[in-house]
């Protein structure tokens, strides 16, 4: 077990390190990759998928689901398939249970009717981190979700896709994947991109390029959050270590943790094996010591 110190900030302080969602050097960076994506389509796309090292020369833009996502699935272990299927049938059990707790109304009113209807949107754009740390949870999240509501057609976008991350998309019905992320995704699942068509929504987390690509099309799809901004949250005494990787790591991106003990609080993190010990050292490498926690616990 490793043990690192939280940060204690006095309540003044807090306000100083709230920020806005979106960094200015973010949007700065973002813009003109949206505008070029959303003038010059498939050529923009892939010309910044390629600087970043997304996308060689001649490689598909589109995985099928037919074609590629079902090849994928295939090619992963059984146990594999099966957490993949058992996690994707939980999500839309509980999306249909959602979805069918909600009605539509009609109220006569004089001169007329009032009331709501329920629809879901065409095109549904789900964004899923990748690199080294990929999150297939996040597709099946996003896209096993957008199937229920009953949308037409869900494209996922995802860099340098993994085996499972492909795998998730295929047993989440997602109709096609692009493997390119960042802003230029953003643009492309907002404004279409060549065989990419443009979407109605575009929902998912990502880095601060992302996020600044989704506050930049918003106006052009819904969107479902801006992540980065203030997330108020009950005080804790324990916090596990799925919830910690959730949380966005880095010094741009200031956790607060309030505490109802004024005492010093130590932090342990349990680390039970070498993998998870190689991802909270790299975390904790760029700053995430504050969020890294699996079990806090007071000394007096």
């Amino acid at each position: 077990m490793s043990f690192a110190s939280l940060r204690r900030l006095r309540p003044d302080e807090v306000p100083a390190v709230r920020r806005d969602p979106v960094e200015p050097k973010a949007r700065a960076a973002a813009e003109p990759i949206v505008e070029a994506v959303r003038s010059e389509g498939e050529p923009a796309l892939r010309r910044f998928a390629e600087r970043f090292g997304e996308l060689s020369p001649g490689d598909a833009l589109v995985y099928r689901r037919e074609v590629e996502l079902k090849a994928a699935w295939e090619s992963i272990s059984q146990e594999e398939r099966n957490c993949l299927a058992r996690t994707a049938q939980r999500i839309r059990h509980f999306a249909r249970s959602q979805r069918s707790s909600a009605s539509e109304i009609s109220v006569p009113i004089p001169g007329g009717e009032a009331g709501h209807t329920l629809a879901p949107v065409e095109n549904a754009g789900c964004y899923a981190p990748g690199g080294r740390y990929p999150l297939p949870s996040t597709v099946l999240m996003t896209a096993v979700t957008a199937r229920v509501a009953g949308c037409a057609r869900v494209c996922v976008a995802s860099p340098r896709p993994t085996a499972v991350t492909l795998a998730a998309a295929y047993i989440a019905e997602a109709d096609q994947l692009i493997p390119v992320g960042g802003a230029q995704a953003i643009a492309a699942l907002a404004y279409g991109a060549g065989p990419i068509g443009a979407c109605d929504a575009v929902v998912g987390p990502g880095n601060m390029y992302v996020t600044a690509a989704k506050s930049l099309v918003s106006g052009r799809v819904a969107i479902d959050m801006l992540a980065g901004g203030e997330r108020p949250g009950s005080p804790l005494t324990a916090l596990p270590v799925d919830r910690c990787v959730r949380i966005t790591p880095g010094k741009k991106s200031p956790s607060i943790l309030p505490l109802e003990d004024p005492e010093y609080v130590a932090v342990s993190v349990m680390v039970p094996n070498k993998e998870l010990a190689e991802r909270v050292d790299e975390l904790i490498a760029i700053g995430a010591t504050d969020v890294m926690v699996f079990q806090i616990q007071n000394y007096r």
